[in-house]
């Protein structure tokens, strides 16, 4: 049974392919507009720059989490452009969670267990609230969506280590 998108809030799990696959139903047509009423919207902060980051470093309570491939982290590769190359390496004290280690080949999240297993591992400890980056936010969101569907509070830097790197703010590599 599809979820009751009426009273939820999720992602397409596997995209498009897995629905189908499932054989939830699908259509063409265009509903028909009908009026409603919003409760009022609660913004919770989610996103986080630079600033943020650095007041948090080392801080208890905090992790921040690098969602980029082992590669990138241990400073062996660097991202960015031939132009504006990033710094190499990670932000300085931040665990290793790559996006890929949160989801399986079909790109659908790991189950809960395994979710929590892989943050656990990388020193993320309970209650913890995890600050996610990539290359420039797009890895991140998937790191911080897994985070979040296990019960982890997780934000974004926005921007990522392409600001970070920009700023020439303090990294560490392992290589």
């Amino acid at each position: 049974m599809p979820p009751d998108w009426a009273t939820a809030s999720a992602i397409l799990d596997g995209g498009y392919a897995a629905w189908q696959q499932a054989k939830y139903p699908t259509a063409t047509a265009v509903p028909a507009i009908t009026s409603g009423t919003l409760s009022e919207l609660k913004m919770q902060p989610r996103i986080v720059d630079a600033s943020f980051v650095q007041a948090h470093l080392g801080k208890p309570g905090y992790a921040v989490v690098d969602a980029r491939l082992p590669a990138f982290y241990s400073g062996e590769r660097t991202g960015g452009s031939t132009d504006q190359p990033h710094l190499k390496g990670h932000i300085k004290g931040a665990i290793s969670v790559p996006f890929a280690d949160v989801v399986d080949g079909e790109q659908k999240l790991k189950s809960a267990d395994e979710i929590i297993a892989t943050f656990k591992a990388a020193g993320l400890k309970s209650g913890d609230r995890a600050v996610v980056y990539c290359h420039i936010g797009q890895q991140a969101t998937v790191v911080a969506l897994a985070a979040r569907s296990v019960g982890i509070d997780a934000v974004l830097y926005d921007g990522s280590f392409q600001d970070w790197s920009q700023r020439g703010l303090p990294v560490e590599s392992t290589k």
